[in-house]
């Protein structure tokens, strides 16, 4: 499975794969992240990981502005 985050302009957004049972991103060390792309450099995130049948994520955008919203586009894929 490979997902794919990007986003043009300000501000930065951060892409987290979690437990299917996060219901809510933080406090992180309580939602179970499985994968994490943060960089603070650039207008996308990729997250990649080997996957099963039946195995069920939950999967966050974190927009590190309080005051500035942002257009986004996923692409997932999943060979």
């Amino acid at each position: 499975m490979r997902i794919t985050l990007s986003w043009t302009g300000a501000p930065d957004l951060d892409l987290y794969l979690t437990n299917s049972s996060c219901q809510a991103l933080y406090p992180l060390v309580s939602c179970g992240v499985v994968l994490a792309s943060d960089s603070a450099v650039g207008t996308q995130e990729t997250i990649a990981r080997s996957v099963t049948t039946g195995e069920v994520f939950a999967l966050f955008i974190d927009n590190l502005s309080t005051t500035q919203a942002t257009p986004y586009t996923l692409a997932i894929r999943i060979d």
